[in-house]
């Protein structure tokens, strides 16, 4: 089943297993509830990635199951996008672009993949300042990408208890006096993990 969907306001929608839906969203002040439940479910795809344009939106993206993937590619400002993910081996890829959003992770499971960064098939820098990512992860063998460049005050907090999780989370960029920060709460054995800040 594929579902494009072209709205400014969409109700709350539920998906279960092996269910595919493809997002091709512009405009503004849009609230979006999409639930997916079971296994194998997918929002876009790597070849034929989810967009989503415009400001001022409300985003609240569920997948509760195993082997769920999720490809959105991301442009617009003050916007709200929560991403709740329950369950095994799922896979999340987030492209970004637009200041002063909010993403809000919560995973529980494991052996799962979030990435949030800009689109590395294009050799332009990505205009992604005061980003602000919230993260909290209760499982083991996740692994969490966080690539913020060519930012001023990027945050990000990172709250998890699991064993043997992968964390990179980069802040490049910067100037105004305006710096970046991150807040990492660890409680378990054999995590990884990796903070970079560089900038002015």
């Amino acid at each position: 089943m594929k579902t494009t969907l072209l709205a400014l306001l969409l109700t709350t929608s539920i998906a279960f297993a092996n269910n595919e839906i493809y997002l091709e969203q512009e405009g503004s002040t849009g609230t979006f509830d999409i639930t997916q439940v079971g296994s194998g479910n997918r929002i876009g795809a790597s070849t034929d990635i989810s967009t989503i344009a415009g400001d001022s939106s409300d985003f609240d993206i569920s997948q509760i199951g195993n082997a769920n993937e999720l490809d959105i590619e991301w442009s617009g400002d003050q916007t709200d996008f929560d991403l709740y993910i329950e369950g095994n081996g799922n896979k999340q890829d987030i492209l970004v672009s637009g200041d002063q959003n909010t993403f809000t992770n919560t995973l529980l499971g494991d052996g799962n993949d979030i990435s949030i960064k800009k689109d590395d098939t294009t050799a332009e820098a990505s205009n992604i300042s005061q980003q602000y990512l919230k993260n909290y992860i209760i499982g083991n063998s996740n692994i969490l990408d966080f690539y913020l460049n060519d930012n001023i005050a990027a945050v990000s907090d990172i709250s998890l208890i699991g064993n043997g999780n992968t964390i990179t989370s980069i802040q490049e960029g910067g100037n105004l006096g305006l710096g970046h920060s991150q807040i990492v709460q660890l409680q378990g054995d054999s995590n990884i993990l990796n903070l970079v800040q560089s900038g002015s």
